[in-house]
C-alpha cells in the first residue's frame, strides 16, 4: 500500500514524544512493505534546516519526502492572520506555507492509496489533498 504521511513536524531528530511518535510509525509502516512518502514542516525561525544526514535518514524511510519550511515572511504572518477565524494559528501557518499547485503536484505524482494526517496541525492541507 502506498501511505502519504502528513505529519506537524520533521520527525527527526526524534527528540520529543511527537517526533518519536511519528518516526516510529514510519519505520513500521515501511517494515510492514510499505511505501510511504512524509510531507511535515519545519520552523525555520525556530530550528536549523534540516542537515543532509539527517535528510538522507529519513530518505532511508520514506520513498518520497517534502519538507516545508514556515518561515514567517512578512507575506506569510499575514495570510496566517486572515485565516484566523478560521483556523487555529498553528494550522494557519501550515495552510499558507502549503498554498499552490507544487505540492498538490508532488502528493499526485506518488499517488497514495491511502492519506495518514499524523497530527492536526496539517489537517487543512490533507483535507485539500484528499479531494479528488
Amino acid at each position: 500500500m502506498r501511505i502519504l504521511c502528513v505529519a506537524n513536524d520533521i520527525p527527526l531528530p526524534a527528540n520529543s514524544g511527537g517526533r518519536v511518535d511519528v518516526w516510529r510509525r514510519l519505520c513500521a509502516l515501511k517494515a510492514c512493505g510499505h511505501s510511504v512518502a512524509l510531507l511535515c514542516w519545519t520552523d525555520s525561525g525556530r530550528s536549523e534546516s534540516p542537515s543532509t544526514a539527517l535528510l538522507n535518514e529519513l530518505a532511508s524511510v520514506c520513498d518520497s519526502l517534502k519538507v516545508i519550511p514556515i518561515t514567517r515572511s512578512g507575506w506569510e504572518l499575514v495570510r496566517r492572520a486572515i485565516h484566523l477565524w478560521r483556523w487555529p494559528s498553528h494550522v494557519a501557518a501550515r495552510a499558507v506555507t502549503t498554498r499552490g499547485a507544487a505540492v498538490h503536484a508532488w502528493a499526485r505524482a506518488f499517488a497514495p492509496d491511502v492519506l495518514l494526517l499524523d497530527g492536526l496541525y496539517g489537517g487543512a492541507l490533507a483535507m485539500g489533498l484528499a479531494k479528488p
